[in-house]
Parts: structure tokens; sequence; C-alpha cells
């Protein structure tokens, strides 16, 4: 076995590699073999009651209903809308907040790891294989924590803007717009990061 193969050999073993190659591959792998958590069937379910939502939205304004629609009605009335979607978001921030935690820890873990994979025994090439080795996984593992940050910033925002709605909460038109216009741009910056996953 040459110094590369051992090299990688030697990483694969490595729990912490092997964290961050599973997350790796979590990230890429639409519909992985693992199963949903019920927190993720949760979500889901609520997300596509928010869908429905929105097309009765989109039904009235191109007029196809009107404001008297019974359904439209009980929906507003309720602000069903609202509440689900808070729900929606309070399940996606408390999971991004896990999910960054985690990823910081196996950070930490594969930092420290860094330090200790110069073996002054063995030769320039071998070293070189293996500090390339980990800052590929670094970089992998920076990418997928910035993603979560956004997320959890976005999912946060939305949150804060919809609690002002649901408990009609005194703040400034001012404020007001300042909170929407970075609600839309951290959620333009996810659009734009999914889109780029899909393109790749």
């Amino acid at each position: 076995m040459d110094s590369q193969h051992l090299a990688i050999s030697l990483l694969r073993s490595s729990n912490v590699i092997r964290t961050v190659e599973e997350m790796n591959r979590e990230g890429e792998e639409s519909g992985g073999q693992n199963p949903a958590s019920l927190e993720e069937h949760l979500i889901a379910g609520l997300q596509s009651i928010t869908a429905i939502f929105d097309g009765l939205y989109l039904l009235r304004m191109v007029g196809l209903i009107g404001d008297n629609n019974f359904i439209y009605r009980r929906v507003m009335r309720n602000k069903l809308d609202s509440k689900i979607r808070l729900a929606s978001l309070l399940l996606l921030a408390r999971k991004s907040l896990r999910d960054l935690l985690k990823l910081i820890q196996v950070r930490h873990a594969l930092s420290v790891e860094s330090e200790a994979a110069v073996i002054p025994m063995h030769s320039e090439r071998f070293t070189k294989t293996i500090r390339t080795k980990f800052e590929e996984s670094m970089a992998k593992l920076n990418d997928r924590i910035r993603g979560v940050i956004v997320d959890l910033v976005d999912n946060v925002l939305y949150m804060v803007l919809i609690i002002i709605e649901l408990r009609k909460l005194d703040m400034s038109r001012k404020y007001r717009v300042l909170l929407q216009t970075l609600s839309s741009i951290f959620a333009a910056m996810n659009l734009s990061r999914y889109s780029s996953s899909i393109v790749h």
C-alpha cells in the first residue's frame, strides 16, 4: 500500500472524517435511505398545509374566489394560515439549531484532529495527502454550517414577522419594513443556494 492510499485509509478510519462524509452525502443525496423522523414528517405535513393556503390566496388574487368564500373566510378569521406557518417555522428553527450545534462540534473535533495529522515518521507526500483530505472535509463542513445559519436566520426573521402579525404588536413602519427586507434577502439567499445545489 503506497503512502497516498495509506493516508486515505487512516482518514476513513477516523470517526470525525466519517461523520463529515456522512453529512456531505446527506446533503448531496435527496431522498436518502435513512427514514425520516417524526419531526420531519410533521414539518412536511405543516408545509403541505401552508402550500394549500398559498394556493387559496392565489385563487383569490386572480379572482377565481372572492372574500366571501367559506374556506377563505374561515382561514382569515381564525388566522389559521399564520398559526400553522408559525408552528412549522418553530420546528424548522429547532431542527436548524440542533444541526448547527452538531456541525460546530464536528468542526471543532475535525480541527483538533487535523493538528495531530502530521506524523514526523512519514514522508512529506503522506503528510500533504492527510492535510489535503482534512482541508477538503473542513471546506465542505464550513459550507454546511453557512447554509444552516442562513436557514436559521431566515426562519427566525419570518417567525418574528408572523408573531408581530398574530399578536398585533405595535412596531414602527420603519422597523417593520427593515424586518421584511431582511427576511426577503435571506429567503433569496436560500433560494439561490438551493438552485445552485440542483444545478450542480
